[in-house]
Formats: C-alpha cells, structure tokens, sequence
C-alpha cells in the first residue's frame, strides 16, 4: 500500500487513491483547436473511478457531454476540460458503453438532441446537484439522501435543501411513488431514489422546449 502522501485525492468524494486509481480531465487543448475560455482549463481535477462511473451513468441520460462528443465534462465548477472517453471506457460497463458511444457519435456528427444551450443548461441541472456553499459539482450513485460536501455542507439529494439533518427526512413506512405521507408533512425520504423524480423533471423540460419550437 502506498504512503498517504503518495495517495491523490478525488476532486469529488475526497477519498484517496493510488494514482492508477485516478482520472484527470484533460488540458490540451489541442483537443478543441482554440485557446482557454477559463482559467480552469491550465488545471487538472483528479476523480476516482466511483465518481466518474457515476457520471458516465447519468451521461447516458441527457446531461451535456464534452465539446465534441470526446468524452464527460469536468466535474469541476467553470472547468472545460474533457473527461477523455478514450481514458475511461474500459472503466464501465458495456451497457454503458454503449449507449454513451451512441450518445458521442450524435454529438460529434452535429445531431446532438439537446441544440438549444439554456434547454441543456436546463436538463444538466436537473440532475447534477451543486454544493450551495462551495458549487462543487456531485452526483450520487447510490445511498442515503442526506449528502454532505468536503465542505461540510449538507443538502438533501432529493429536493435539494441546503444544511439539513437527518430530521429532515420523513421517518415513516409508505409508497415510495406516493410523495406524501399521511402522517407527517415530510416528503423526502432518506433511501429514496432520486432517478425518478429527475427523469420526470427532465421530461418536463423537454416538454416545455418542445412547446416552444
């Protein structure tokens, strides 16, 4: 095992891992053919394998991909450097691979579903949550509801409530497709999934878009 020093830590969860356990976003920026937009982009952010196969699930949804179609955004806030595909396929599974190779070759074609940059804006909000205090980016795999940040911030992954407790939740037994229970006014469950609520969030995204055109 390595010494602590020689560990790296991930940019998201704050474990550390052996540098073979890492991944950086990417700064050449050579991949884009233009100069800097960000001050970010002469940095490079470690994530673990955790964290990016996180992302990678919820890019196969509809959260915005790197310009270009060549992999995942940076996890970190105003960073926009790519996530190399070709650095973290081997990581997921091939279902996964799949449908995000479906997803880059749209993109890289230019018939990229999501056009319009405030409706993309939109759906990657919908389901990536930031910290209220320090704005990192962060998407939840699995687990309790009740998220804090390296910060120390704590917020509900559910509705999102920032410097909450456990109290926060409703403690009792119910459905959990009915959002409300009929003995207390609580409707976030510690243990629910929150992939419901964001797909029917992001449908009525594009729904309203859609109505729009």
């Amino acid at each position: 095992m390595l010494p602590k020093e020689k560990l790296i830590e991930c940019f998201v969860c704050s474990d550390k891992f052996a540098f073979e356990d890492i991944i950086y976003c990417n700064n050449t920026d050579v991949l884009e053919n233009r100069p800097c937009s960000s001050t970010h982009n002469y940095e490079i952010h470690p994530f673990c394998h955790d964290c990016i196969l996180g992302l990678a699930s919820a890019a196969v949804g509809e959260i915005p991909l790197a310009k270009g179609g060549i992999g995942l955004r940076c996890m970190m806030t105003g960073c926009d450097n790519p996530i190399l595909y070709s650095e973290i396929y081997k990581l997921l599974p091939k279902n996964i691979q799949n449908k995000l190779e479906e997803r880059m070759f749209e993109e890289s074609i230019g018939m990229a579903l999501l056009v319009n940059l405030e409706s993309e804006k939109k759906l990657n909000e919908a389901i990536v949550r930031k910290c209220p205090r320090c704005g990192i980016a962060f998407i939840k795999v699995s687990g309790c509801n009740k998220m804090t940040c390296r910060c120390g911030m704590t917020q509900c992954y559910i509705c999102r409530q920032a410097d909450i407790q456990y109290e926060h939740f409703c403690p009792h037994y119910r459905d959990p497709n009915n959002p409300n229970c009929n003995e207390c006014n609580k409707n976030c469950l510690q243990f629910e999934d929150a992939n419901k609520r964001d797909e029917q969030l992001i449908k009525e995204i594009r729904e309203s878009e859609e109505a729009k055109a």
